[in-house]
């Protein structure tokens, strides 16, 4: 609390009718007493508030790129398996393709009446043709 100080009050005194005394001066202060109004520091916010969304934006654009990175990874890596598994496929037809040649060759009429002659087995019906039945000699 501070006090103030008023200019001094000079008062006269009363004296008795017909005498003359000289004045002194008398002083008297008068304290008024007053609070201090203490005001808080106001905190700001703004570069706070500021901080904290670029700290965010920052997160959010690593873990994005990151994510992206990562996503594209995974699908080069779906493309070639996909392009891996076409030319196996193909493969695969062209071996089945002969193959099944092949079987056709062997399950003809005229693949096994080869096979039989190459082992020695002779027709048993002569008469019946291709579909006869075949015996070993």
């Amino acid at each position: 609390m501070s006090a103030l100080l008023e200019k001094p009050v000079i008062r006269e005194r009363k004296s008795p009718k017909g005498t003359t005394t000289a004045r002194k001066p008398a002083t008297q202060t008068h304290l008024r007493l007053q609070a201090r109004i203490i005001q808080k520091k106001r905190t700001n916010y703004g570069p706070l508030i500021v901080g904290k969304v670029v700290m965010f934006s920052v997160l959010l654009g690593v873990t994005f790129m990151v994510s992206s990175f990562g996503g594209q990874v995974l699908l080069e890596g779906a493309r070639q398996e996909r392009m891996d598994a076409k030319r196996r496929a193909f493969e695969a037809k062209a071996a089945e393709s002969v193959l099944a040649l092949k079987l056709d060759k062997i399950v003809s009429a005229g693949g096994v009446e080869e096979w039989a002659l190459a082992h020695d087995f002779v027709l048993i019906d002569p008469t019946a043709g291709r579909s006869g039945l075949i015996a070993r000699r």
